[in-house]
Formats: C-alpha cells, sequence, structure tokens
C-alpha cells in the first residue's frame, strides 16, 4: 500500500509536503524507499493467498472476523484502525461489516464477513443472518 501511494501521490507530496498530515507523509516516505522487487514480491504473495482463499471460500458462504482490534474510538476525529480489513482489499474480496455489539463503555464492536466475489449473494445472506442474530 505505501509503494503504490507513494506513486499515485508524488506530484501532491512533490508539490505540498506541509499539506499533507504526519502519517500520511510516513507512508509515503515508507512507500518510496520500497524496492520494486519487494513490491513485486508482495503482489505474487497476495495472488497466492487469494487463490488459496478462494479455494477455501468454495462451501462456505463467508468468514467471519472481527472488524476492528477493538472498539471504534471515542469521538468523530478518527474511525480505528483499518489494519483487519486491509488483508481483504489486498485480495479484491468482498466484505460485509456488521454492527450490533457494544463494549462495556457503550461503543461499537463490529464483524466482517468476508466472501467469494462469484458469490456475494450468499455473503449478504450470511450477513443478513449475523446481523439478526446479533439482534
Amino acid at each position: 500500500m505505501a509503494y503504490e501511494a507513494a506513486r499515485s501521490l508524488a506530484a501532491e507530496h512533490a508539490a505540498h509536503p506541509g499539506a499533507l498530515s504526519a502519517p500520511l507523509r510516513d507512508l509515503l516516505d515508507r512507500g518510496r524507499r520500497t524496492p520494486e522487487a519487494d513490491y513485486r514480491a508482495a503482489l505474487e504473495a497476495a495472488r497466492a493467498a487469494r487463490a488459496r482463499l478462494l479455494e477455501l471460500l468454495s462451501d462456505a458462504d463467508a468468514i467471519l472476523g472481527p472488524a476492528a482490534p477493538g472498539p471504534a474510538p471515542h469521538g468523530l476525529g478518527a474511525t480505528g484502525t483499518p489494519v483487519l480489513s486491509r488483508p481483504w482489499q489486498l485480495l479484491g474480496l468482498p466484505v460485509v461489516t456488521v454492527p450490533g455489539h457494544r463494549d462495556p463503555r457503550g461503543m461499537p464492536l463490529g464483524l466482517q464477513l468476508v466472501g467469494h466475489p462469484d458469490r456475494v449473494g450468499r455473503l449478504l445472506g450470511a450477513a443478513a443472518r449475523a446481523e439478526e442474530a446479533i439482534r
């Protein structure tokens, strides 16, 4: 992600480096330092992982897991870390987030269901069943 972001935002970073947030500047700097060979190896690893996950999903409606490592943060300044959704984005798999649970402070905890890209209807059905079960 850092490699691709550094290349797609190179003009903005060069023209207005002070206008970018510190975390974004750090990400772009890390991406510029990533060797192309490492990027190509990561793409190949992602291709292999996608193929393996599609095999695993051949007999399942969805993979169920947490949407985030913890509850949503307080306030509107941030949505929390996307670390648990990035792998599915990289692999190009459809994901549905199901709300419903709350932590002891009342902050939302979400689940995510990941499905096969050729069977989105089954994924959505599994998400609807999960949402109903949480209620």
